[in-house]
């Protein structure tokens, strides 16, 4: 029976392939733009 065939097998192949990408992302150079998007939102919320 393969991994991939019951929920959990898939829950952690999605998961894997969703972090791949994550830091596919924050390894490139567009990795500062999300950053500083980040911190505006979040300085925005405390004021």
């Amino acid at each position: 029976m393969d991994q991939a065939d019951n929920p959990v097998g898939n829950f952690c192949l999605g998961f894997t392939f969703g972090m791949m990408i994550v830091g596919v992302i924050m390894t490139s150079k567009h990795a500062a733009k999300i950053i500083e998007a980040k911190m505006r939102i979040l300085l925005r919320m405390k004021a």
